[in-house]
């Protein structure tokens, strides 16, 4: 690892504890209505995702101009007062994924923000290997397994309440 400033490790020690406390990591999966394979079945895609969220907006600006992300304002409704509420939130996916969890991961204390950050940067390593510029087969086996890692990492729960662990066949 390249040396740091005093100031940016304190930075990075700072958004790592509240990326722990407040932010996401996982994978998540889309599928294309307009790109269709041949025999007519949707392209699945799998993007890894961080997001974090708050209604400090200090915090989230800091970190977004931190990593050069986009910072997006929304209101939201709190369930038992009715109140609206502002809610600043960073989501960033592919493009600018790696080097955030990079420079985040060895600040890390939260066990589940480290298994999602290794799942989703071997996610990112699995998505370069192509052959003549596809995908093989073993590959999207281990994007669907990594997606599935991602999701049980999340404490997933299925439709009668399963976590993703008790899920399959």
């Amino acid at each position: 690892m390249a040396f740091l400033s005093h100031e940016n490790e304190l930075n990075l020690s700072y958004f790592a504890g509240l990326f722990d406390g407040e932010g996401s990591v996982g994978i998540i999966r889309t599928t294309s209505r307009t790109n269709i394979k041949r025999d007519g079945t949707p392209v699945v895609r799998y993007i890894p995702k961080i997001q974090m969220g708050m209604i400090d907006e200090k915090p989230i600006r800091e970190f977004a101009k931190f990593f050069g992300l986009s910072v997006y304002k929304y209101e939201k409704q709190r369930t038992k007062s009715g109140k609206i509420i502002t809610v600043y939130k960073i989501v960033c996916g592919c493009r600018k994924i790696k080097p955030v969890l990079l420079n985040l991961l060895p600040y890390f204390r939260c066990q589940q923000k480290i298994e999602g950050a290794h799942i989703c940067l071997e996610l990112l390593r699995v998505n370069g290997l192509r052959q003549k510029g596809r995908i093989t087969t073993d590959s999207l086996i281990q994007r669907q397994e990594l997606y599935l890692r991602s999701r049980k990492n999340n404490g997933y729960r299925g439709k009668q309440g399963h976590t993703a662990q008790n899920i399959g066949g």
